[in-house]
């Protein structure tokens, strides 16, 4: 992984971090690592450090009501959320690692180490760390806290023509052919122009769960975004393909840093999904996409008519709570 682009939504995690979710009960930290939301990583050593302290966290716990037995089922369903990586995997960071931390804490070297090689930020609650970020970066609870936060405020729905909608990159919910022959392929066709699909069908084929990029030729977005809800054209499809499409056509904005993107009804012309569950199943992967990364910034549902509002509203609002 090293070398590559900084993950945004994935974070090495310490053990300060698992011991403050594991007290006080019923912890918003805590219930922000159990929700899945954030990819997270930690040394094996972790483990070590938890359980040369365990009876120390066990002792501070029951003071404050909470038996042991809860205790160890609480740390179970955390550690379940957490990927640990080997030693080897950022054995070649260790001595740049230590360097930084032989003036603060030499028990921080795997986390910083790590943090290195995966290129992705240490959630921690420790002073030291915080304090002596530059080399690493580090996220403190409260920028958690704040980023989750506006997950809130990255979804909007509007009514309207998406050929005319200003953004990054509008999104097509195309064939597997990239032939765009009716629906809103055809109405992005007519308004941007013939290049569209001859780039689309030159990148064919697009299967469901993947997506292409091409340009947007007049159209007032940068790009098109052709996401595959089915292998032939007017096909009919379920609930699934809306949501691969969904995923793949969030995945292909983060990986191209388009800052925002706008959906139509995925689906729900000749595909023949309900708009009610269409939208509900686009507004789940929009949301899952959006708690793990930083790009798209801003996502705009354009409904073109009144039913299609109606259910992007219903499904944004209960995704929203």
């Amino acid at each position: 992984m090293e070398g590559g682009e900084e993950k945004v939504g994935a974070v090495v995690v310490d053990t300060n971090i698992i011991i403050s979710a594991l007290i006080p009960q019923n912890s918003k930290l805590r219930d922000i690592i159990l929700s899945g939301k954030l990819k997270l990583y930690a040394p094996e050593y972790l483990l070590k450090e938890l359980e040369k302290y365990w009876e120390l966290i066990i002792a501070k716990a029951e003071r404050r009501g909470v038996s042991r037995s809860n205790l160890e089922l609480v740390k179970e369903e955390l550690l379940s959320k957490i990927i640990f990586e080997p030693e080897k995997l950022y054995l070649a960071k260790i001595h740049e690692a230590y360097a930084i931390c032989k003036n603060f804490d030499e028990k921080d070297t795997p986390f910083v180490a790590l943090s290195l090689v995966l290129r992705i930020p240490i959630l921690t609650g420790d002073r030291s760390l915080l304090k002596n970020a530059g080399n690493y970066s580090v996220m403190g609870l409260e920028e958690l806290f704040e980023m989750l936060m506006s997950l809130r405020n990255r979804v909007s729905v509007v009514r309207g023509d998406i050929t005319q909608v200003e953004a990054d990159a509008i999104v097509n919910p195309s064939n597997s052919y990239g032939v765009m022959g009716g629906g809103v392929a055809l109405a992005i066709k007519r308004s941007g122009g013939e290049e569209i699909e001859r780039e689309a069908v030159a990148k064919a084929p697009i299967n469901v769960g993947s997506a292409a990029v091409t340009t947007a030729g007049k159209l007032k977005a940068k790009a098109v975004i052709h996401a595959s809800t089915m292998q032939k054209p007017a096909q009919r499809i379920g609930v699934n393909e809306v949501r691969l499409a969904t995923r793949a056509a969030m995945r292909e904005a983060s990986k191209h840093g388009f800052k925002s993107i706008a959906f139509p009804g995925m689906g729900t012309g000749v595909g023949g999904v309900p708009k009610d569950e269409a939208a509900r199943a686009m507004l789940e992967e929009i949301k899952a996409h959006l708690a793990r990364e930083a790009l798209p910034e801003r996502v705009i549902l354009v409904a073109f008519d009144e039913e299609l509002f109606s259910a992007f509203q219903r499904a944004l609002a209960e995704e929203g709570e």
